[in-house]
């Protein structure tokens, strides 16, 4: 139990004013870069962030993603062979990132080959011609996954449905692209999409690493040529939902079943309840126990599996249901599912049910059998007793008293709402805390990346200026870092974790890394 309570203590994001690996907000010519001093190991890390992605493809869908992607294929000086030696005798690490907003570059390797390194990859941005014969290679592998994804019907499916709930949206474009779009794009298309990105995109850089890394400044100014007056940056409006409810059917040719979509886009304002359509997706399609399992195949018959989830970007959300059947049950799976919605939507599934479906879920993946009615007993023995298990670790209130007159300090915790707060309130450490995030309330648990950005978000803090403290490495940590927080492992484990890794092993040793 000391574990579940660790994680109101531990599990905690810290909006710092200053700490030993001190963000540092620097301006290099137009240039916004923010710089953690990083001197444990002699590693850097640099990643570039461009203000628009593939929303600036125009009518050459996939152009940026194919852009960043053939960087490294060949210049006028150098073929793709000889940048591949060159990167590797550096031991460099490089590679891409688009979205449909934002894309980012990342280079990471020794700090000594730093000022080499990067001057290639200046070179690169400056100079790439996207050999034909790489662009052609590049252009038929792309085609051919596409192709792949149109003869799957849960593929052509899940396009399809993208398009229709995101219709008059940019985002309804795939990023990689379409056939017919990437089939037309050339070399000059290319080079004239990467001057487009140097000369008019605005730019962030963000570096960690020893002081000597901060040398790269001549480099990305002077090689790269990004002291300019680039500013553009790419602004989005969430998309609007449809008011009505509509059915669109895809014709696919001697098909013997159907693949099934249904569900809706999440705009502004419904996010309030994100966390309750995703802890009921699990209840609702969540495995072979799950609502949808019971009543369209146990009970009816009308397919082998179904599934429910609800997924979120930044400014728009999609709750989902996909199944398939035979051709000619699709009207009556319809019309069960049209019940079963209807009753989640009159509030008929109570709290206790959804408590029910994560319990017996966790079962379900043990292997071990159980009966309902203990399930139950389980659930509410659960929530009901939890919070009277208050052990704190040594030196808890120290580290708070120390920590409090200078963080902002925030939990993230896997569990129930009224279970934690019960719990801070009965170990006395609710005042502490201004932002308190459950893995109910954002509807997915740790490491999952949403739970992180939506404290980041609530707490009105970045990555740059925050750090993850937790005991769990997989959970606390590893989903920190995954995001580009820094973390301080408390191993209460005696883990075997990585030596980059900040680690102690008691609570007041954080102290020295603050």
């Amino acid at each position: 139990m000391k574990n579940i309570i660790l994680s109101l203590i531990v599990f905690t994001i810290f909006n710092q004013s200053s700490f030993a690996l001190e963000s540092k907000k620097l301006k290099w010519g137009d240039i916004d870069v923010t710089y953690i001093e990083d001197s444990k190991l002699p590693l850097y890390n640099i990643v570039v962030y461009f203000a628009d992605g593939a929303l600036s493809d125009g009518r050459n869908k996939g152009e940026t993603k194919l852009m960043f992607d053939l960087l490294k294929t060949g210049t006028n000086r150098f073929s793709l062979k000889e940048i591949a030696d060159n990167l590797e005798f550096y031991g460099t690490s490089a590679g891409a990132k688009v979205v449909h907003e934002y894309s980012t570059y990342n280079v990471s390797g020794m700090s000594k080959d730093v000022i080499p390194t990067m001057k290639k990859i200046c070179h690169l941005f400056k100079d790439a011609v996207y050999p034909h014969k790489e662009l052609k290679k590049a252009k038929k592998a792309i085609v051919s996954s596409i192709k792949n994804k149109l003869n799957s019907h849960g593929s052509l499916a899940s396009m399809a449905f993208r398009e229709i709930n995101l219709e008059g949206s940019p985002f309804a474009n795939p990023v990689d692209g379409k056939i017919k779009s990437i089939k037309r794009i050339g070399s000059k298309d290319l080079q004239k999409k990467l001057k487009y990105f140097n000369e008019t995109v605005k730019k962030k850089v963000y570096i960690t690493g020893p002081k000597r890394v901060l040398d790269v400044r001549r480099v990305l100014l002077n090689d790269c040529g990004w002291d300019n007056k680039a500013m553009f940056e790419r602004k989005l409006e969430a998309p609007k939902g449809k008011k009505k409810g509509q059915v669109h059917f895809v014709t696919v040719p001697k098909a013997n079943q159907a693949q099934v979509l249904a569900g809706k886009l999440l705009t502004e304002g419904e996010f309030e309840d994100f966390e309750n359509l995703q802890v009921s997706s699990h209840f609702l399609g969540g495995g072979f126990t799950s609502v949808l399992m019971k009543e369209l195949r146990s009970t009816r018959g009308l397919t082998y599996s179904a599934y429910a989830y609800a997924g979120r970007q930044k400014d728009y959300g999609r709750s989902v249901i996909s199944t398939f059947t035979k051709n000619e049950s699709v009207v009556e799976l319809l019309a069960v599912l049209k019940d079963i919605l209807t009753k989640y939507s009159k509030e008929e599934v109570s709290k206790e049910e959804l408590r029910y479906g994560r319990l017996k879920k966790t079962f379900d993946k043990l292997g071990y059998t159980i009966n309902d009615t203990l399930i139950y007993k389980l659930s509410n023995d659960y929530i009901e007793h939890l919070s009277s298990f208050n052990h704190l670790f040594e030196g808890t209130f120290e580290l708070l008293n120390y920590l409090k007159p200078n963080y902002k300090l925030h939990i993230i915790t896997n569990g129930f709402n009224e279970v934690q707060q019960k719990k801070m309130h009965n170990s006395k450490i609710n005042d502490y805390f201004d932002v308190i995030v459950t893995s109910e309330m954002v509807g997915v648990k740790k490491p999952d990346p949403k739970i992180f950005e939506y404290a980041l978000e609530q707490a009105n803090a970045t990555v740059n200026n925050s750090i993850m403290i937790g005991d769990s490495y997989e959970a606390d940590i590893l989903g920190a870092n995954n995001l580009g927080i820094t973390s301080i492992y408390y191993d209460v484990h005696n883990d075997n974790v990585p030596d980059t890794q900040i680690k102690v092993d008691n609570l007041l040793s954080i102290i020295t890394f603050l």
